[in-house]
């Protein structure tokens, strides 16, 4: 017997949930979507639009924030807005200088427990909740009381495990420690809230294989934690032009710039790498003590942060895309940069399942700056290879769009829910 499923989505800003909350909407079976703040171009956000200074400032950044593609007005339930406004005039503004950062945490933080809040106050209308890691435990606390399934949606590696990975990393590359983020400023308190949620779903999406096994070497049971790789725009991420070969030889690297992220190693291996006629541009915000990156000023330009409109052109502008991550969830940047025609360098933990080695891109083991030197030599020597894996990027990013992964996690959580009513049946 079918059962048809009423599906609350609980979120922050995780993009694939919004993608799989449009699939429940499509299906006609999502009860609501808890986000954050979007523009809806309701009277008051149009208002704003039109106030010459507050307009220009809200549309560089939180009025770029849309509703997720396929769900609309009356599907949301959105929470946290005035705290979510506020870490956006903080961030921008800047005119708190360090304090900045440490206040931002903490409305990210406020907004983050009123998105909880709200999950949980639907939770009981739910059927089955879908929620991201950090918002899930109230409404799944409920959701154990009325009998609803619970999935949790963890977008990295899990968070015990990190917190051991980065203590190791930060020992081997300590002149790079400072560029640190995430998992070593988890409180004891919200690392046991994400024990807890994660012990009360039925199941666990991850977005690499990479974070699957880390909650396998946790003790979960491999049957709890599914493996799917997010997906791609592709309508927003195009190839451009040919790049001339007479033009200088760019490696580009996006995302955040610290040493979670690998960037020491990109940097000694640029560092021996470094050609006449080749530049090495770091697109994205720098975390941490920047002053970790002064015995490297001149060796690579700096843009910071860049909204998603403008990456396209950043990616058709490149040679060859590099990410060596030294712990990733997957890494959204590798399959924008392919599904623009780049081919890409990534590490093995999280980005290399959804590339392929030598087709449409090189993967290398993380933490080391020797295989990074090798591979960037092998792309700049040889220059049909890459033109190869360029002509094969695009259609490995196919492989992968958002609505792929929308049908393929929608399948599993399904199949989640059939299980649970044939057994009541």
């Amino acid at each position: 017997m079918e059962h048809k499923q009423s599906v609350l989505a609980i979120n922050f800003s995780a993009p694939e949930l919004g993608h799989l909350a449009a699939e429940f909407a499509r299906r006609g079976q999502l009860l609501g979507y808890v986000m954050r703040y979007a523009n809806q171009h309701r009277a008051w956000e149009q208002f704003l639009e039109r106030v010459p200074a507050a307009g220009a400032l809200y549309w560089s950044t939180l009025g770029r924030r849309r509703i997720p593609d396929g769900l609309s007005a009356r599907d949301l339930a959105e929470a946290g807005v005035a705290s979510d406004f506020l870490a956006c005039l903080v961030a921008r503004l800047g005119v708190l200088g360090r304090y900045a950062s440490i206040l931002s945490v903490r409305l990210h933080q406020r907004t983050i427990a009123a998105i909880a809040r709200r999950g949980a106050g639907l939770a009981q209308r739910a059927s089955l909740l879908i929620a991201g890691s950090g918002t899930a435990l109230p409404a799944f606390r409920s959701a154990r009381a009325h009998g609803a399934r619970r999935v949790l949606n963890y977008p990295s590696a899990h968070h015990r495990f990190q917190q051991r990975f980065f203590a190791a990393a930060a020992e081997r590359q300590p002149e790079f420690a400072g560029l640190s983020e995430g998992p070593s400023q988890i409180s004891s308190a919200d690392e046991r809230d994400l024990d807890e949620e994660c012990d009360l779903a039925e199941l666990i999406l991850t977005g690499s294989q990479f974070a699957r096994d880390s909650f396998v070497t946790q003790g979960y049971s491999s049957t709890k934690v599914r493996a799917i790789p997010y997906g791609v725009d592709l309508q927003r991420f195009t190839p451009g032009p040919a790049r001339r070969a007479t033009r200088r030889f760019r490696i580009t690297y996006v995302g955040r710039i610290s040493s979670r992220k690998g960037i020491g190693y990109l940097l000694q291996a640029y560092q021996r790498f470094r050609k006449p006629d080749t530049d090495l541009d770091l697109v994205g915000n720098i975390v941490g003590d920047a002053r970790c990156l002064r015995p490297y000023a001149g060796l690579f330009t700096h843009t910071p942060h860049l909204p998603q409109s403008k990456l396209p052109e950043v990616y058709r502008a490149t040679d060859v895309f590099v990410f060596p991550s030294l712990l990733e969830g997957l890494g959204l940047v590798v399959l924008e940069a392919m599904a623009c025609g780049c081919p890409v360098i990534v590490s093995t933990n999280g980005p290399c399942d959804v590339v392929r080695d030598g087709v449409d891109g090189i993967v290398i083991p993380a933490e080391n700056a020797q295989a990074l030197e090798a591979a960037l030599e092998r792309v700049y020597r040889d220059r049909e290879l890459l033109a190869a894996l360029a002509s094969a990027a695009r259609a490995g990013a196919e492989a992968h769009s958002w609505a792929h992964y929308a049908s393929s996690a929608s399948q599993a959580v399904l199949e989640l829910a059939s299980h649970a009513a044939a057994r009541r049946d």
